[in-house]
C-alpha cells in the first residue's frame, strides 16, 4: 500500500511511502485522523484479519474515519441525478480535468457480495 500524508486542502504533505499492507500503514500512524482510499470493500477485509490487539483484546486493526473515493463520487453523481455513471478515481479525476471519462474497472466477487446483516 502506497501511503502520503495531505494537508488540509488534500495536497500532498510529504513523501509517499510504500508499507507491506493496510494494516502495516494504519498501525504506523496511530494518529491519523481520516484516511482516504479508492474503495472500502477493497481495503476493510484486510482489516480484522490483521494480528494484533485492539482494546477488550480482539483482533484487527481499527480505523476511526475513512474517506472512500468510489462511495463519494456515487453519492455526488446520484445526487446530480447522473446514478450508474462511472465513479471510479481515474473517472473522477477526468471529469474534474474535462476530459473523456473511462468505463469503471470490472468489481471483484468481494465488491459485489452483499453485506451481511448487521443485526
Amino acid at each position: 500500500m502506497r501511503v502520503c500524508p495531505l494537508d488540509a486542502r488534500g495536497r500532498p504533505a510529504g513523501p509517499v511511502v510504500t508499507e507491506e499492507s493496510v494494516a502495516a500503514a494504519v498501525r504506523a500512524r496511530p494518529g491519523t485522523t481520516r484516511w482516504v482510499w479508492r474503495s472500502t470493500p477493497l481495503v476493510q477485509p484486510a482489516l480484522p484479519a490483521s494480528t494484533g490487539p485492539l482494546p477488550g483484546g480482539a483482533l484487527g486493526v481499527r480505523v476511526e474515519r475513512c474517506y472512500d473515493v468510489e462511495t463519494a463520487e456515487a453519492l455526488l453523481l446520484a445526487y446530480e441525478g447522473r446514478a450508474g455513471e462511472p465513479r471510479s478515481v481515474p473517472a473522477a479525476w477526468a471529469r474534474l480535468h474535462g476530459r473523456p471519462v473511462p468505463p469503471d474497472r470490472q468489481a471483484s466477487p468481494r465488491e459485489t457480495d452483499p453485506q451481511p446483516s448487521l443485526f
